[in-house]
């Protein structure tokens, strides 16, 4: 277990302090916490008022968790760790990491004085489920992040079924977890509305919809840099760069962005597609040996995207259709955008198309329609990338995350 110590200016035994403990469930390889949930809970807890711990279960190597634990001292953070189990198998490792979590919560509120829990998805929710009456004695209050829509998206994509015992199960878990919690967040009004087809129309007022935030000190738009990194890469002055950053994988449509790159080179067009990702290797199976040429491929750390994203001349955020994308939020679409990108997106992506259908600098990609995709990209008309930016900065800014957490927290009169 590894723990971060607060810093002295916030070990503060003030009981009108909000003490937060948001509890996450990851892989071996997330970097949300980092990206995401630090700086918008660093941002809670410089406003004031509320001291926020972070409890991650994960399968990570004993090096990722240091840097990770380092991250959050730097960001002023109380972090711990505990490690999720794979045996005897995956399936009682993890249901043997959920009942110790139980116990393990339960200590850290005790430990800690917290008063409010704010669990992220299915897993954590069920330890927290466990602990309903508890912390109902104890008057800490729960905020589920419901996190988009977890257990669809697993339907949709991870082979679990809808009919099984264990979607069943864990459904009961989910609507428990809404009946318990004084707040619920989501990604996408689209969501809510799916939640309370499922819970009822009585729990509305539970439910908020927060950003996924992105700090404008890192994503923004400058020529020089654009200039700079285009100079490192290699590119010609008339070559056109188009991005993609984040996971590779079938639900992303890799092999269809890499199409449209081919047919975009067959016009007789210049450019190069750089990719920004972790997974390089899902690469290998896809590209011809004619497009490889004009692919660049890096794994880096995340302050490095920013940079990267200021030199292409697209961002690509494409998903497979699928219901349970409703409930997304894309954080790379903000990405592009505060960087002063145009975009290529899918529809039916949470609130996407709500914000964007009217924008000139955003193209709605529909399997099919690949040439309309093409003539708008090459007869697209010169767009200050600071409207772009400003755009971006207005929707998914990180201090408009930090103003709609605070606002969840902001429990007024509540009992």
């Amino acid at each position: 277990m590894t723990k971060t110590e607060l810093p002295n200016s916030l070990k503060n035994n003030n009981k009108s302090l909000r003490s937060l403990l948001f509890i996450t469930w990851d892989s071996d390889s997330s970097n949300y916490l980092e990206s995401l949930f630090f700086p918008i809970l660093k941002g809670i807890q410089k406003e004031g008022g509320t001291i926020c711990h972070v409890m991650q279960f994960s399968w990570a190597g004993a090096e990722e968790v240091e840097r990770i634990g380092k991250l959050a001292e730097g960001m002023g953070l109380h972090y711990v760790h505990h490690p999720i189990h794979r045996r005897p198998s995956a399936i009682l490792g993890a249901l043997m990491s959920v009942y110790q979590g139980v116990y393990q919560i339960r200590q850290y509120v005790r430990e800690h004085q917290v008063n409010i829990l704010m669990p992220r998805s299915t897993m954590p929710a069920m330890m927290v489920n466990r602990l309903g009456s508890w912390l109902k004695r104890k008057k800490v209050k729960v905020i589920f992040d419901a996190d988009g829509l977890p257990l669809e998206e697993r339907v949709d994509f991870s082979g679990l079924k809808p009919n099984s015992s264990q979607y069943a199960f864990l459904k009961r878990e989910e609507r428990k977890i809404i009946n318990m919690a004084t707040r619920v967040i989501t990604r996408s009004k689209k969501s809510v509305d799916i939640h309370l087809e499922v819970v009822g129309l009585k729990f509305a007022d539970k439910f908020h919809v927060v950003s996924n935030g992105r700090d404008a000190a890192m994503f923004y738009y400058d020529a020089q840099t654009k200039a700079q990194v285009r100079e490192e890469l290699g590119l010609g002055k008339k070559e056109i760069l188009w991005v993609y950053t984040g996971t590779l994988g079938k639900p992303y449509l890799v092999a269809e962005m890499l199409g449209l790159f081919a047919a975009f080179l067959s016009k007789g067009n210049q450019g190069k597609f750089l990719i920004l990702t972790r997974n390089p290797s899902y690469l290998k199976s896809l590209i011809s040996p004619a497009l490889k040429a004009h692919l660049i491929v890096r794994t880096g750390e995340f302050r490095d995207i920013p940079r990267f994203l200021m030199a292409a001349d697209l961002g690509l955020s494409l998903r497979s259709p699928a219901p349970s994308l409703a409930g997304l939020a894309p954080i790379k679409l903000g990405e592009y955008l505060m960087c002063g990108l145009p975009v290529m997106v899918s529809r039916d992506v949470g609130d996407t198309e709500e914000l964007l259908e009217d924008k000139e600098f955003c193209f709605f990609y529909e399997k099919g329609k690949e040439a309309a995709f093409l003539e708008w990209f090459e007869n697209l008309a010169p767009i200050n990338p600071e409207v772009i930016h400003n755009f971006g900065l207005a929707h998914f800014g990180l201090q408009s995350s930090i103003a709609q957490y605070l606002k969840v927290l902001d429990f007024g009169g509540e009992g």
